[in-house]
């Protein structure tokens, strides 16, 4: 983990579709991943310490995400629905979550 800042995950469906031009949005770009915001939220985000230090860990615990958890690196793991291939349901908990996550910037 001490190498990576941000990692997302997709339901198969729409793994293949992250760009500019299909799929739920391209989560980072260069840009924010140095800034350590994300575009746009994805069903799984793992947020590294020095990302939960810019957020703060109790605004990313509080989430509206479905499940939120702390790791014992100090990571924090939000996940934003239950079930990764239930679109509609994703499509919802996402737009929470985008919402949330706008009001930080």
């Amino acid at each position: 983990m001490e190498d990576c800042r941000f990692a997302y995950a997709l339901d198969g469906e729409h793994k293949s579709n992250i760009d500019s031009d299909a799929g739920p949005g391209v989560p980072i770009t260069a840009d924010s991943l140095a800034a350590n915001r994300i575009e746009t939220v994805s069903w799984l985000m793992l947020f590294s310490p020095p990302m939960v230090a810019e957020y703060g860990r109790e605004w990313l615990l509080n989430a509206p995400a479905w499940k939120t958890r702390e790791l014992d690196d100090g990571a924090v793991m939000l996940v934003a629905s239950p079930d990764p291939t239930d679109w509609e349901e994703f499509r919802a908990a996402r737009a929470e979550l985008d919402e949330y996550f706008s009001r930080s910037t």
